[in-house]
């Protein structure tokens, strides 16, 4: 028992270190992907305010999916160019 709640300290510090969620998520894995405007960064922030960090990601990835919230997410400039 000591040393499995040792090693999960440890684990847990390491993780804290290196910005990753103790579950092994990247905190901010989702920013990266999806580049927000403004308006986006703070619909997230309070959300995730309102929700917890996890939780609160999910709910607002899922209203800009749902369309509920609109203008959150930077258009991409994908495509082929002619």
């Amino acid at each position: 028992m000591e040393g499995e709640a040792r090693q999960q300290k440890e684990m847990a510090a390491i993780a804290e270190e290196y910005g990753l969620d103790p579950l092994g998520d990247f905190l901010n894995e989702t920013e990266q992907i999806m580049p927000l405007t403004r308006k986006g960064t703070k619909v997230l922030s309070a959300m995730r305010k309102e929700y917890g960090a996890k939780k609160g990601t999910r709910v607002f990835y899922a209203s800009v999916n749902k369309g509920t919230v609109k203008g959150a997410e930077r258009r991409g400039g994908g495509g082929r160019k002619r």
